[in-house]
């Protein structure tokens, strides 16, 4: 059982690994797309402005998806950097 406490300490890859899961690779997609409006009023930016959207597939050594992410990035204020030391 994953123990949520410090849970915010500790990145989502830290967690995995702890229960005794190994990512083997990851593939990253990437769009340029419009996000929800929830979305927008969370980063602050004007309707139909438009985001770098990052889709992330990751998998343990075994061949398994053990991580499916989307993301939406205003690299106008911040590049996205992907640093992975497996």
């Amino acid at each position: 059982m994953l123990e949520l406490s410090g849970v915010h300490d500790r990145s989502l890859y830290q967690l995995i690994s702890e229960q005794g899961i190994y990512l083997s690779k990851f593939q990253d997609q990437f769009a340029v797309a419009q996000a929800p409006e929830h979305e927008e009023k969370h980063l602050g930016v004007e309707k139909g402005t438009p985001l770098l959207k990052r889709m992330r597939f990751s998998f343990d050594d075994q061949g398994n998806l053990i991580e499916y992410s989307e993301g939406d990035y205003k690299t106008g204020e911040h590049h996205y950097v992907v640093n992975y030391d497996g």
